[in-house]
């Protein structure tokens, strides 16, 4: 129990005490005056500092090696001030010795990365998460949410595409309401985590116009010209004499 009582945080309850009791494992943590609601009651766009306090809690946690395994709307309790606490924490790996227990300890980071994509996408969509279903929204999805969304959705148990940090990025930035319509920089997409980008398709493209580039190119060319013209006199004209 003095692992977890070691994670201080203001968005992590405080665990008192952690046993077994017979077959049952116990958690004791502070009490908390909380609203009922769920993170994912208020949408993505209102419920922006409850997501940001849970990503910075996440990278804490993952930062001193813990998981917490079991993320759902659930167990992340709001309270009527908007202070978010992540509760019923999982474990560091290796801390249970007992077989059956660390069985029933996902324990991974993908999967920590992969729950908070569910719960992101069910904000964004007002849909629940399924595999074989795909993205289903009942409102418009940014380009950037969705190509964030499709990363997380996507992990496994051994593997990440996507970190916290770019999660935060693509998601919650502060251009992330710009209308992308006819503007050709911020309509640009994101390259695909872990493919080379495209080099027509970069977001910072050159903004000279081709026919400004053209007559830029034939300036030079003469005054080029006019040099080596020059040269050629005063070689064969000039130094004979």
């Amino acid at each position: 129990s003095h692992h977890l009582k070691g994670l201080i945080h203001p968005n992590i309850a405080r665990h008192f005490e952690i046993g077994i009791a017979g077959k049952d494992l116990y958690l004791v943590d502070q009490y908390k005056k909380v609203t009922g609601s769920l993170i994912t009651d208020s949408g993505l766009t209102k419920g922006k500092p409850l997501f940001e306090q849970l990503l910075d809690t996440l990278a804490y946690t993952h930062t001193l090696g813990f998981l917490h395994g079991n993320l759902t709307a659930e167990r992340i309790q709001i309270e009527q001030n908007g202070q978010l606490y992540l509760t019923q924490f999982g474990w560091p790996p290796g801390l249970f010795e007992d077989a059956q227990i660390n069985s029933e300890q996902p324990g991974s980071l993908p999967s920590d990365i992969q729950a908070l994509g569910q719960l992101i996408y069910a904000a964004a969509t007002g849909q629940t998460w399924a595999a074989d279903r795909g993205f289903v929204s009942d409102t418009p999805i940014g380009n950037d949410v969705k190509i964030a969304l499709q990363a997380m959705l996507t992990q496994t148990t051994t593997s990440s595409t996507i970190n916290l940090g770019e999660i935060k990025t693509l998601i919650f930035r502060p251009d992330e309401s710009i209308e992308t319509k006819g503007n050709p920089v911020a309509a640009q997409t994101y390259t695909p985590i872990g493919q080379e980008p495209d080099p027509d398709n970069r977001l910072m493209q050159s903004t000279e116009i081709p026919a400004e580039k053209n007559a830029l190119s034939r300036t030079w060319a003469i005054i080029l010209a006019v040099i080596l013209v020059t040269a050629g006199l005063f070689i064969f004209i000039v130094l004979p004499e």
